[in-house]
């Protein structure tokens, strides 16, 4: 995660700390469209790290 730009990073504390998306688009100022999008790629990105590290 500390690749992470800091608006992802805050946003994935954010998602860990299970706030809705909701909540999290009030928060950061995006919209909840824009927050979905944003969990689903950063969660592929950190798939593909952990993915390398563990070959």
């Amino acid at each position: 995660m500390a690749e992470l730009r800091d608006l992802d990073k805050a946003l994935m504390l954010l998602y860990l700390e299970e706030k809705s998306q909701k909540e999290i688009a009030d928060i950061i100022g995006i919209s909840e469209t824009n927050v979905a999008t944003k969990v689903g790629r950063i969660k592929k990105i950190l798939k593909q790290q952990f993915s390398t590290l563990t070959v």
